[in-house]
């Protein structure tokens, strides 16, 4: 049954001597204990006993992958490069599998293995047996298939020749899509999109989205030929986005009402979002600079995310950031809570100081990765400039690349100060000598505090 194996459902026979405890466990016990077994696993316990052997097993969670042919999953070399007998084994295996165990329904149905274009018979096969079974969660892990082969075309056509799709989540990798506007209405029970490594365009992303208005969660990882991400969709439910082009994005365009969270790694030229009423967490990793500045998209998440209350934002601020120090004027975070900020370039700190004057309810700051001052700060030795949320909720502070400079002396000594609610404050002392490492420490451990239950350690 298994080439290569030396177990068959006939072991018994020749074994009939061997007492059988096992038949003696119930049933319900023994269909326990199968779901906690891969596929091959299976096929190696049903030799093991007359009852198990003839037991029925409820394998609705499908998984194949490089295990069948005794690969390894974390074996990225073997997954390279695996030959072609291989990979007409794996074939066969799964054929055979698919074969043996009598399912009526799946729940999920998952390949992971590098297959391409030219084995796209035998992809389109599952798939339409997965369809047909009332897939809800489909998911096609082609990883490395590209080596040597082109990316397999998800099969949209199988789903409009049959009666009804249930698929609830789908995930994509080293696919090509090009759906119809005649599929869409198929997808509409999708509530899950995971694509990576898949080749698209923006229309064909807004034919899957067109009709996709239960979808709430939606990732796009190295999509080939995206360049652009437009979504102005009131009806649908998105509550996730996660974007992380493999090249350079010129423009991300955003109106959606129910988002709460989004997070964008890369390179972007134009990011602008509007009625985003529920967005409640923001992470930002932007690579090189933003040509529109950062201040800029800084005013357009306080002006369209009135709700956020998470912010991780690394990027290169080679603008000013006007202060304003506690200017009501100033469109505000007012409902930001929680603050990781990586600045690089010339404005790096001052945008970190703006940023506190714009959070007048942040409770945890994390700050990493700055560069020294170039302008000069406003002086806190006056309370009344000193930024609200200092003084009133600031809780957590971390600074995760310290090297003892004077402005960061004084950051530290101003929040020590002036922050009434601080519970912990954890510095991290990059500095190479140990002598003037221990000067630092007792310097800051000297700064009076405000809080009496404020906690300062050092790493």
């Amino acid at each position: 049954m298994m080439q290569g194996s030396s177990y068959r459902f006939d072991t018994l026979e020749r074994g009939s001597d061997i007492e059988d405890r096992i038949s003696e466990l119930p049933n319900e016990l023994i269909c326990y204990i199968f779901t906690f077994l891969n596929l091959k696993e299976v096929i190696k316990t049903k030799a093991l006993s007359h009852k198990w052997k003839d037991q029925s097993i409820d394998m609705s969670n499908l998984v194949f992958d490089p295990t069948l042919i005794n690969i390894d999953l974390d074996d990225d070399v073997s997954l390279e490069s695996i030959p072609l007998p291989q990979k007409y084994q794996f074939i066969e295996q799964v054929d055979q599998l698919l074969e043996i165990f009598n399912i009526n329904q799946y729940a999920s149905f998952t390949i992971w293995f590098p297959l391409g274009k030219q084995f796209t018979s035998h992809i389109d096969k599952w798939v339409n047996c997965a369809i047909g079974k009332e897939c809800k969660k489909l998911d096609l892990e082609l990883k490395f298939a590209r080596i040597d082969d082109e990316p397999y075309n998800f099969p949209f056509h199988i789903l409009l020749s049959s009666k009804k799709s249930h698929l609830k989540w789908l995930s994509l990798c080293e696919c090509q899509v090009k759906p119809t506007w005649e599929v869409g209405h198929r997808l509409n029970l999708l509530e899950s999109l995971t694509l990576v490594y898949v080749s698209m365009e923006a229309s064909d992303l807004e034919i899957i989205l067109s009709s996709c208005l239960n979808l709430e969660f939606l990732e796009l990882i190295d999509c080939e030929v995206l360049t652009s991400l437009r979504i102005f969709n009131q009806d649908i439910r998105l509550k996730h986005l996660f974007v992380t082009p493999v090249v350079f994005v010129a423009n991300i365009e955003l109106s959606i009402p129910s988002l709460e969270l989004f997070t964008f790694d890369g390179q972007i030229e134009n990011f602008t979002i509007s009625r985003m009423n529920q967005l409640k967490t923001v992470e930002l990793y932007i690579e090189g600079t933003y040509p529109r500045g950062m201040g800029q998209l800084l005013d357009e998440l306080s002006r369209n995310a009135p709700l956020l209350q998470t912010l991780f934002l690394t990027g290169y601020f080679d603008q000013f950031l006007s202060h304003a120090h506690n200017n009501n004027e100033t469109p505000k975070f007012n409902n930001l809570t929680h603050l990781k900020l990586t600045p690089k370039g010339d404005y790096g700190w001052n945008v970190f100081i703006g940023i506190l004057y714009k959070s007048p309810k942040l409770e945890v700051l994390v700050i990493e990765g700055y560069t020294p001052p170039i302008d000069g700060e406003p002086s806190w030795t006056n309370q009344q400039l000193v930024p609200t949320c200092i003084s009133s909720s600031l809780k957590i502070v971390r600074f995760d690349e310290f090297k003892g400079q004077d402005f960061e002396l004084d950051m530290i000594e101003c929040i020590l100060k002036y922050a009434r609610v601080l519970e912990y404050m954890k510095v991290k002392v990059q500095i190479s000598s140990r002598k003037a490492k221990k000067k630092i420490i007792k310097k800051i451990k000297a700064f009076p505090k405000s809080s009496s239950e404020a906690k300062v350690s050092f790493w």
